[in-house]
Parts: structure tokens; sequence; C-alpha cells
């Protein structure tokens, strides 16, 4: 990821996904749960995800 920031904020754009209606679903009923947009939570999944292969050490 750049780390390209402009006053602070990371830049983004927007991107546009089908998914299978049980996981929408479930997405949906997480948002209502907790009060949390369903973007916010694929966003933070995606960034939890490639976070654990940016974070991995090179194996010598």
């Amino acid at each position: 990821m750049s780390k390209n920031y402009v006053n602070g904020s990371i830049p983004q754009k927007r991107f546009s996904l089908w998914l299978p209606v049980v996981l929408y679903d479930r997405l949906n009923k997480d948002s209502l749960t907790y009060g949390v947009p369903m973007s916010h939570i694929v966003k933070n999944a995606l960034l939890a995800y490639y976070r654990t292969f940016d974070n991995q050490s090179p194996s010598s």
C-alpha cells in the first residue's frame, strides 16, 4: 500500500463488488448488530488480511 498521505488521510478509491447472498446477509446482520457500515467491515477485513502478509518477516 502506498503511504502517500495528504493532510493525514489515506487516499481512497471506490470499489464495487458482487457478493453471494449468504455473505451479504451475514454482513448486513453484523452491520445492524454492531452499528457499523458493511463497507467498513469489508475494508477492515481486507486490511487485516493483507497486514498478515505485510508483517511477515522474510524467511532466511
